[in-house]
């Protein structure tokens, strides 16, 4: 099956859609890999491969450290069939891989980092009883080319998400944006890029909104579902429900509660972006 990843700016319920489409008999979801883009970064730097080789080990050792858990900065009112991260693969395999990877670096860099986390994932799917992987960071959402350089065939699900509701959300993470204007930069910055990728790679690309997710999940999977030649939309809702997960619209509009002015700075930065998603501006002209 074709490769599946899943990205989007941060609090766009990226956990939601890969938890959620996990449940699938015969997808198994892998989430909260960054060590996937780290790594990419270190083999793109101008150094001499002894060099790169150190870093790739060195940061494999320290991302593997935690395994089976991962840090994380899920509230307790998220909670998810999977969890707010789901890795099964060990750290002495992790390792192992690791190696081969770097034995692959002097002749087939491309290949060999493609071959290093298809192994990987391979092996999480295996001990999850399932055939194949989907894989999701929500930062893939800006390195679609190389992800497709890697990949050509690849499948990615853009999940989006009413940005003020996502700049509520990011703006009390650590990670996140510090004010609204900086929010409503931030949020278009993450998602134009991907919509852009869209265009120019049709059928490459399946856009996943949250608050379709929430209200009519059998229809906002289907895509999904299409564009991997699976179907049982409606029985893997069924499972992911009856397993005890709450699809809950109610996690929608926050953004209301939020000061006018607050708002008016959000879509002065990303008006346009908002409306083209199908988001009604509240109060600046888009």
């Amino acid at each position: 099956m074709r490769p599946v990843f899943i990205g989007g700016a941060g609090r766009s319920g990226t956990t939601l859609a890969a938890d959620l489409i996990g449940t699938h008999r015969q997808l198994s979801p892998v989430y909260e890999t960054n060590f996937v883009l780290a790594i990419a970064h270190e083999m793109a730097a101008q150094r001499p491969l002894t060099e790169c080789a150190v870093a790739i080990r060195r940061l494999m050792q320290h991302w593997t450290e935690s395994l089976p858990r991962r840090p994380h900065e899920k509230r307790p009112h998220e909670r998810y069939l999977h969890g707010p991260h789901y890795i099964l693969f060990d750290r002495e395999g992790a390792l192992a891989l690791t190696e081969v990877l770097i034995g692959d670096l002097p002749g087939d860099p491309i290949g060999g980092f493609r071959r290093f986390i298809g192994a990987l994932f391979a092996r999480h799917a295996q001990l999850d009883g399932k055939p194949f992987w989907i894989n999701k960071t929500p930062t893939y959402v800006g390195a679609l080319p190389f992800l497709k350089a890697v990949w050509p065939d690849l499948l990615f699900i853009h999940c989006v998400r009413d940005g003020r509701d996502v700049a509520a959300s990011a703006l009390t993470r650590s990670w996140g944006p510090k004010t609204w204007p900086e929010a409503g930069r931030w949020w278009r910055g993450q998602v134009v890029p991907a919509l852009e990728f869209a265009e120019r790679h049709p059928g490459h690309v399946v856009l996943l909104r949250y608050e379709d997710v929430l209200a009519r999940p059998v229809e906002a999977i289907e895509p999904v579902l299409r564009a991997l030649d699976l179907r049982d939309a409606s029985t893997t809702v069924e499972r992911y429900v009856g397993d005890g997960a709450v699809l809950d619209s109610a996690r929608t509009g926050g953004w209301h509660q939020e000061a006018r002015s607050d708002i008016e700075a959000f879509e002065a930065a990303a008006g346009p972006t908002l409306c083209s998603l199908g988001y009604e501006a509240a109060f600046a002209a888009a």
